[in-house]
């Protein structure tokens, strides 16, 4: 196990404040790209609460895009997009949304992860 350190005050993830979660990697691009969880159709499909979770992906920065906007709340050390309020997560190795007010477990697709993804800043 390791020791979690104790988190500085002033850094892009403080509680309750808005940023972006943009890629290292892609900074040679024209344009930004960032994390962006969205798709309208499954969120409104039937029967969601069998899987309760969105894909996320990496897209063009829009300023005003609330799919892209995410804060973090260091009390329970969760990250939450602007549009649903929704956590970030992981399932199934890759970063999706979760709707745990919609969680049944046992409604739940038996792949899903039930346990919430705990974030920190690492600097």
């Amino acid at each position: 196990m390791t020791e979690q350190i104790e988190q500085p005050v002033t850094t892009s993830m403080q509680t309750d404040k808005c940023m972006y979660l943009h890629s290292e990697a892609a900074e040679e691009e024209g344009t930004p790209l960032v994390i962006t969880c969205e798709n309208e159709d499954r969120i409104n499909e039937p029967g969601f609460n069998y899987f309760p979770a969105v894909p996320c992906y990496l897209d063009e920065w829009v300023k005003e895009n609330q799919h892209q906007q995410f804060s973090y709340e260091e009390h329970n050390q969760t990250i939450k997009d602007a549009k649903h309020d929704w956590e970030l997560c992981v399932q199934f190795g890759r970063l999706a949304l979760c709707d745990w007010d919609n969680y049944v477990e046992s409604h739940a697709h038996p792949s899903f992860s039930s346990s919430h993804t705990a974030w920190y800043y690492d600097g």
